[in-house]
């Protein structure tokens, strides 16, 4: 690794090669901790991780390039969840897995949710604010058609860590109320919610649901996003009669 090390980060410049560059350098983190460790302090001294995800947000750029950067993020995850989420620069790289997971393939955005979820969400090395830092984000209204496409594998796991969000933000609401959401975080949570469709399908409404008690604030601003389009007209229907149901 040591060998390579250089000629692998200056291909990270190169949108052609950083693909190649990204899935190397993951594997080699995987199999050895202390590289991965090696890897966040250079990362952390030259900026070049932060530097790579915000290429991802230039048009035209490489979908391989965007999947490698999601699998060097998950491995990183999975070795040092707390150096790399509590790390301003090295965190933009989970934003812009997030931004784009559209992008990613199916299996990718599995393992990232999943991931992030589990050495994230649930681990007890991450404090609660690097927690927040996941559950706040502004991209997370991105994973609503995730959850929408119903019978996936993607939709399941989106399911789980959405309503993991709910909890830690519950649990910040209970316990530490300094961490209560900002105005900004009101939104780009009430963003996401609205991007649901609770009616039609019971993951969206627990979602919705969860995140709703978890977050008291959101209800107002939620029922406002909703407004009079947000209610379906009597008629007999199942979906009249689910979504009466679902708002009662």
């Amino acid at each position: 690794y040591l060998k390579h090390r250089a000629l692998l980060l200056s291909m990270l410049d190169e949108p052609a090669a950083s693909a190649h560059a990204l899935h190397t350098l993951a594997a080699v983190a995987l199999a050895s901790p202390p590289t991965g460790l090696d890897l966040l302090a250079h990362f952390e001294s030259s900026g070049l991780l932060a530097t790579v995800a915000q290429a991802c947000d230039k048009p035209g750029h490489p979908a391989a390039a965007i999947n490698a950067l999601a699998a060097l993020v998950i491995a990183l995850l999975r070795l040092h969840p707390r150096e790399l989420i509590l790390s301003s620069a090295h965190r933009r790289a989970v934003g812009a897995t997030l931004r784009h997971v559209a992008r990613l393939t199916s299996v990718m955005q599995v393992e990232l949710l999943a991931t992030l979820r589990t050495h994230v969400l649930e681990h007890e090395a991450v404090p609660l604010s690097g927690k927040l830092v996941v559950c706040n984000h502004a991209a997370l209204h991105r994973l609503a058609p995730l959850l929408a496409s119903r019978g996936s594998e993607a939709a399941r796991v989106c399911h789980g860590f959405l309503l993991r969000v709910a909890d830690v933000h519950s649990l910040a609401g209970r316990d530490a109320p300094s961490h209560r959401p900002s105005p900004s975080n009101v939104d780009a949570l009430t963003q996401l919610l609205l991007g649901l469709q609770p009616a039609v399908d019971l993951r969206q409404q627990q979602v919705v649901l969860a995140v709703l008690r978890a977050v008291p604030r959101l209800r107002a601003a939620y029922m406002r996003g909703k407004g009079d389009s947000g209610w379906p007209e009597p008629e007999p229907s199942c979906a009249w009669v689910a979504t009466m149901a679902y708002t009662t």
